[in-house]
């Protein structure tokens, strides 16, 4: 519950600020891609959304999927360090 606390404000203020500097990203990305070669025309944000593979909806789920995976490795990391610690410092009473 803390950690929620903690971690969804600055998670909401920063995909705010990333939606509302969205298209000047997009406009950039398309430069270097045409500069490159990769992109033969500029496209509309709302061109590549809807020509998007799969929908937004199956973005939505790839990033719910994406963030879960992460968490539940940070988990695994966490736990891993903590019983190490404790296995370190208890190893004397645990072997007599």
């Amino acid at each position: 519950m803390i950690v929620a606390l903690v971690v969804i404000p600055p998670l909401v203020a920063q995909a705010n600020a990333l939606w509302a500097r969205l298209p000047e990203e997009f406009e950039r990305a398309q430069a270097l891609l045409i500069r490159y070669r990769l992109l033969r025309r500029r496209v509309t944000l709302a061109e590549a959304v809807q020509n998007a593979p799969n929908g937004s909806g199956a973005a939505v789920g790839t990033v719910i999927g994406a963030v879960t995976s992460f968490a539940g490795g940070l988990f695994g990391v966490v736990t891993v360090l903590i019983l190490s610690f404790y296995l370190l410092v208890e190893a004397r009473p645990l072997f007599e």
